[in-house]
């Protein structure tokens, strides 16, 4: 037998290797969607090996909506025990860390302390621009606070719901759109333009209920000149891709969703 001939079952094998890899499913999604967004994931775990983040995102909203009604049932049971509007939504805001291991605002620090070697596209580590990452952590936690405070207790339960729910359809949005690089050939075809649809489809659906018709068109507008600045800069300052880049900007997105809605609550 000759070399050749030994090499052509390893070559089958591997690609009956590869064709049992099952396809990704929508419950491999949601399992996907609920890995990223929060530190919980389902028992036992993926079948797959290596599933794709971006067609996941399709189902990012339904995942944000939960989250955002467990805050809700927080900031619920927090007014029942006679606590100043302040600390139940500062327990409500917390509620939301908790789930998500502070993975949006930990990515949107790490974005500032990376920025400048983003935009340089150099290979160095981290800047020594920590103090920015830290300092937007707290402003992002505080701003949320204080904007919350300010209005009903209500208000502010459905406020921070919806704040969630929208940002969570984002990263889609970004991961199509917004990195250009050659690097970043695979999020922009793997999140195509139906996993986009999907996304903001299913999350302006649910903020239609949860909030009426003239403020969800409200956030829309805002939202879209919003996206549409951040893509603008990001196509042409952002120099090098960072996995933190799509979460940072969703928790910036939630920061506008939540001051939007507060604005028309004045």
């Amino acid at each position: 037998m000759t070399e050749n001939e030994a090499d052509i079952p390893e070559v089958e094998n591997s690609e009956t290797l590869q064709l049992d890899e099952p396809e990704q499913d929508w419950l491999d999604d949601l399992q996907v969607s609920l890995n990223y967004l929060t530190k919980f994931s389902v028992p036992g775990g993926l079948v797959l090996s290596n599933p794709s983040i971006p067609k996941a995102s399709r189902f990012f909203p339904v995942i944000g909506i939960l989250i955002g009604i467990v805050s809700s049932l927080v900031i619920a049971a927090a007014s029942l025990t006679g606590l100043p509007q302040g600390v139940v939504i500062a327990f409500g805001i917390c509620s939301i860390s908790a789930i998500t291991g502070l993975k949006q605002e930990t990515a949107l620090a790490n974005s500032f302390d990376l920025l400048p070697t983003i935009v340089k596209q150099e290979d160095s580590q981290k800047s020594n621009t920590l103090f920015i990452g830290v300092f937007s952590l707290f402003f992002g936690f505080v701003i949320k606070w204080i904007a919350l405070s300010s209005i009903s207790l209500d208000a502010a339960s459905l406020a921070l719901l919806t704040g969630i729910l929208i940002s969570s359809s984002t990263p889609s949005i970004l991961m199509r759109y917004s990195l250009r690089s050659e690097e970043n050939e695979t999020l922009s075809s793997e999140a195509d333009l139906k996993t986009v649809f999907i996304s903001v489809i299913l999350a302006i659906v649910i903020c239609f209920f949860i909030n009426g018709f003239l403020l969800t068109a409200t956030i829309v507008l805002v939202l879209f000149i919003f996206m549409v600045t951040i893509i603008f800069l990001m196509r042409h300052f952002i120099k090098k891709y960072d996995e933190n880049l799509v979460l940072g900007f969703a928790e910036v997105t939630n920061i506008v969703v939540i001051l939007t809605i507060v604005s028309s609550e004045a």
